[in-house]
């Protein structure tokens, strides 16, 4: 196998995620029957299981600008904590603060002469205020997902985001052992107690526990799909899987394109089972777009035949994308290997796993232009007629418009 070689230019990669951004939350909110809900859906797209899901969320919440602020600030921020003074009645032979003439004289008419005191009234410091209920909330949520977070980094790492993680989890651990959070309720804050922080007169409540509260409602308690998928596309493509940033948009793309032209019957999202979307076109044809998967009609493999005869282990090829046409009991296919490079000799080993793919599963591909290399718009590649050949380069902007314009042809629309 190739070593992977892709690399996007920041304006390039930049877009790329705006547009991940942008139709991602509307891709998902349109799933069918398949999915039974919104963060699965995440799961299943990003090659993420539930455990998974909720560490990537979980280091992407503990990296939110308003979390990461919030946590430097913690330990200077809770040396003045909010507090109300209470002034509670205490009768006594000791004298501590201002005594209270009319309840003394009150108590003593009413009490035994032989045990004369004083009702005074101290102050007391209460923490328990809506602004430190919050607080505690908040360390507590954290501190749960610095735990979940803290996990996919086995050891402490010399710099970058693991090591910020972990001193996250350290410095929560530290300000959570402050005396007078011990008594006070964790508990979702009501609106009322949210409000409170927005009329506090300390910056430290006002602004930094009250963003980074928000954020922690809206990625953990209050999570939707839109949420979720905005939050991972923040950091989650870094420049080492930008590969999986350009699968993710050409599949969107073209599923999205080829759905336009019929009725989405069903959308699996990423599965190794089923197709990623089947769509119903009008004339009675199917349409089924598979991804990292062979369809069934595929054929048995050669490479897994050879393998099993000689005793070689193997998990067989796995193409990019494969859109599959049927039509009167007629299948035909179209073979889509993506490479998100500008490199001339990384496109070459593109067009070598194509013809590797043809090969291995004849069965579908069949005439002109059926098996094609997508790649970003480039000077390493044109993309004109095949000219009768079966290997075609296209570009990632003409991908989807060419892949409507093969279906149709197929289908005979």
């Amino acid at each position: 196998m190739s070593t992977v070689d892709a690399q996007l230019s920041p304006k390039r990669r930049a877009a790329y995620l705006d547009e991940v951004s942008y139709w991602l939350p509307v891709f998902l909110s349109g799933a069918s029957y398949e999915r039974t809900n919104q963060l699965e859906s995440i799961e299943t797209l990003l090659h993420l299981a539930a455990p998974d899901l909720r560490r990537a969320v979980a280091v992407h919440l503990l990296l939110h600008p308003a979390v990461r602020q919030f946590i430097n600030d913690a330990k200077v921020g809770m040396r003045s904590p909010v507090v109300s003074t209470d002034r509670p009645r205490q009768l006594g032979r000791a004298v501590a603060g201002g005594i209270d003439w009319g309840a003394t004289s009150r108590a003593r008419a009413t009490g035994s002469p032989l045990e004369m005191g004083f009702v005074v009234r101290p102050a007391v410091r209460v923490f328990d205020v809506p602004e430190n209920r919050v607080l505690a909330w908040l360390l507590a949520i954290l501190d749960r997902q610095s735990t979940l977070a803290t996990s996919t980094v086995r050891a402490t790492p010399s710099g970058g985001w693991r090591s910020d993680i972990h001193q996250a989890s350290e410095t929560l651990a530290v300000v959570r052992r402050a005396t007078w959070l011990r008594g006070l309720p964790i508990t979702r804050p009501p609106r009322q107690d949210l409000a409170a922080l927005r009329r506090s007169r300390s910056y430290f409540y006002r602004h930094v526990v009250a963003s980074a509260a928000a954020a922690a409602l809206r990625y953990t308690e209050d999570a939707s799909a839109d949420d979720v998928a905005e939050l991972l596309t923040q950091r989650w493509f870094e420049p080492a899987r930008d590969w999986a940033l350009f699968e993710l948009v050409v599949l969107l793309r073209v599923e999205r394109r080829l759905a336009a032209i019929g009725v989405r019957d069903r959308l699996r999202l990423i599965t190794s089972s089923g197709p990623f979307s089947q769509i119903l076109l009008g004339n009675g044809a199917t349409v089924r777009i598979w991804y990292q998967a062979w369809p069934t009609s595929a054929g048995p493999s050669e490479q897994m035949d050879a393998a099993r005869h000689y005793g070689i282990y193997t998990a067989g090829s796995r193409p990019d994308i494969v859109i599959e046409v049927v039509r009167d009991g007629y299948t035909k296919a179209l073979l889509l290997e993506l490479k998100a490079s500008e490199a001339s000799g990384y496109l070459a080993d593109g067009l070598m796993q194509l013809l590797g793919y043809l090969r291995d599963r004849p069965l579908l591909f069949q005439g002109e232009a059926c098996a094609w290399l997508v790649a970003p718009r480039n000077s390493a590649m044109t993309s004109h007629s095949a000219d009768g050949r079966t290997l075609w380069v296209v570009a990632d902007t003409e991908v989807a418009a060419a892949a409507e314009a093969a279906v149709r042809q197929i289908a005979s629309l």
